[in-house]
């Protein structure tokens, strides 16, 4: 069961205690959002459950990223 906890912003982001690459990551972001927290921790999880993937969906996870990088800095650099 996720258990993220309220935490106070970071000046640091190698501070910042989050396990991103959790299964249950987006469902604690929501939840975090919800409560109205300006930031959380997964510190005290004990249900970390890592993302399966092969190496060829992060391939297109990262060609993905690339892709809206480009596009968002496309637009910033437009009149």
């Amino acid at each position: 069961m996720m258990n993220p906890i309220p935490a106070r912003p970071v000046e640091e982001l190698q501070k910042v205690s989050r396990n991103v690459l959790c299964t249950s990551y987006d469902n604690c972001l929501d939840l975090a959002l919800s409560k109205g927290w300006q930031n959380f921790s997964c510190r005290n999880c004990a249900a970390f459950s890592p993302i399966q993937k092969t190496a060829l969906d992060w391939e297109e996870d990262a060609l993905r990223c690339g892709a809206l990088v480009g596009i968002v800095f496309y637009f910033q650099s437009m009149p």
